[in-house]
């Protein structure tokens, strides 16, 4: 069938019906055409949709280095820091902080800091950071260690405990 030595005007109705019926019988012009196949999104946790108040399940990672000069003099001696970026998984509220390095000691200043502002949080996803694995486990041995000694502080801890939930590694 060739349009262009037909003596019929490409207006005509019936040809572009007969045209359109020939691309969705041809399996190679229609099925390029298809809408693509939206994948099913994986399971939430139940903390992204609870209406809780903000800063109660939060996703924690670093952002950086960036080079931080320690005084406004032209010739401040500059150092390396970390930004240590809180969202919370509720509302998408950001909270920012400032590490010096990436130890877990530093890491766990940070916390205490987000702590004293916007309150103890129940949960803390996090990506698998040896400085985040090092702050959980210092964590659980500190509460541990708190439970062992004190009834009323034992109960204080075990209403208020954090749980610590790592990502597994992409790829």
């Amino acid at each position: 069938f060739d349009l262009v030595s037909s003596s019929t005007p490409l207006l005509d109705p019936a040809l572009r019906r007969l045209i359109r019926s020939r691309i969705f019988r041809c399996s190679t012009c229609y099925l390029p055409k298809a809408p693509g196949v939206t994948p099913l999104m994986g399971d939430l946790p139940a903390s992204r949709f609870s209406t809780v108040r903000a800063f109660r399940s939060i996703a924690l990672d670093y952002a950086g280095f960036f080079t931080i000069r320690e005084s406004l003099r032209r010739n401040a001696p500059r150092s390396k820091g970390y930004l240590v970026v809180i969202v919370c998984l509720s509302t998408k509220a950001v909270h920012l902080d400032f590490a010096p390095d990436l130890s877990t000691p530093a890491f766990l200043r940070a916390l205490d800091r987000f702590v004293a502002r916007r309150g103890l949080c129940n949960e803390i996803f996090s990506d698998n950071g040896t400085n985040l694995v090092g702050a959980s486990r210092h964590l659980k041995e500190v509460f541990e260690l708190l439970a062992s000694s004190q009834d009323v502080i034992n109960d204080h801890l075990a209403s208020q405990a954090i749980a610590w939930n790592f990502s597994p590694p992409a790829g």
